[in-house]
């Protein structure tokens, strides 16, 4: 009888132990999936402050040096067609789009992509070798020269939005030619890969989820559930959507958003995490002033 007794307290031992450390461990991997979104957000931050470091210099650079000219961050847009021309005429055509990026873009980008490639997601996951949703401990805290050079060169240009705005907290872009005693007023938003295994289904969400994917779907749950709160599910309907909707134009973008089509049948999770940084333009007028 008592060695069956003894049995007995082993086994309440072992069910205690894991009862204990489960939710301890899940709290261990919730810890370490912040202090890696929070490490990233910091990232970003120091992304755009380089980017908007550059981009007070190399505005008013040699024009020798770039295809643009002084203050233009995009090249001529392309020329309307007979029906766009003739719309603008009566007055109902669209605004023209902008000309392709210049060179002095570019260099304002590469600026912000070479911290943010250090955050780009696992190289088999971008690769397509590892599955869609597959997460790893290992790969969320290490990196690895292959990593780094993939992010910078293909997945910084989806992932990562670089972008000049109108004015601090606007949604307009700044406008060509920006002027040499403007101020400047820079904004990343950048797609974080969450990668902690069992937490990042708690704290990321997927691509599509981000875009209001399910937000439908949830908010009729919720009034099935609570039919008594069906104007504050409203509200908060008319929020989220108006959320995704600022995602979805804030990654058309980005430098090639086609890169972003196989994460939208993806079950990987991501964090958006934005920054922006406002300085004055230098106005400096180098190499002859903006007359040459």
């Amino acid at each position: 009888m008592r060695l069956r007794s003894r049995k007995h307290e082993r086994g309440a031992v072992y069910v205690e132990f894991l009862l204990a450390f489960v939710p301890v461990f899940i709290l261990f991997l919730g810890v370490v999936q912040l202090s890696l979104v929070n490490a990233a957000q910091l990232v970003v931050r120091e992304a755009a402050a380089r980017a908007c470091r550059t981009a007070i210099v190399i505005l008013d650079d040699d024009p020798a040096r770039h295809n643009t000219a002084r203050g233009m961050l995009h090249g001529p847009p392309a020329p309307a067609g007979f029906f766009a021309s003739i719309a603008n005429a009566l007055g109902f055509g669209s605004p023209p789009a902008p000309g392709p990026d210049g060179s002095r873009f570019a260099a304002i980008r590469a600026a912000a992509y070479v911290p943010l490639a250090t955050l780009s997601p696992p190289t088999g996951w971008l690769l397509g070798a590892l599955p869609a949703d597959e997460t790893n401990l290992e790969a969320s805290v290490t990196g690895t020269a292959e990593r780094y050079a993939l992010g910078f060169a293909a997945y910084n240009r989806a992932g990562a939005i670089v972008t000049l705005r109108e004015a601090p907290g606007s949604e307009e872009l700044a406008n060509d030619p920006i002027a040499p005693d403007a101020t400047l007023t820079l904004h990343v938003t950048y797609l974080y890969y969450c990668a902690v295994p069992l937490v990042s289904g708690l704290m990321c969400s997927t691509l599509p989820n981000l875009l209001g994917g399910d937000a439908v779907r949830h908010a009729l749950e919720r009034m099935r559930a609570h039919p008594l709160d069906a104007s504050q599910i409203m509200h908060q309907l008319q929020s989220d959507r108006e959320k995704a909707q600022r995602l979805a134009h804030e990654l058309a973008r980005a430098e090639n958003p086609a890169v972003l089509a196989p994460l939208m049948t993806s079950s990987g999770r991501f964090a958006v995490l934005e920054a922006e940084i406002s300085l004055p333009n230098q106005g400096a007028r180098y190499h002859g002033g903006y007359n040459d």
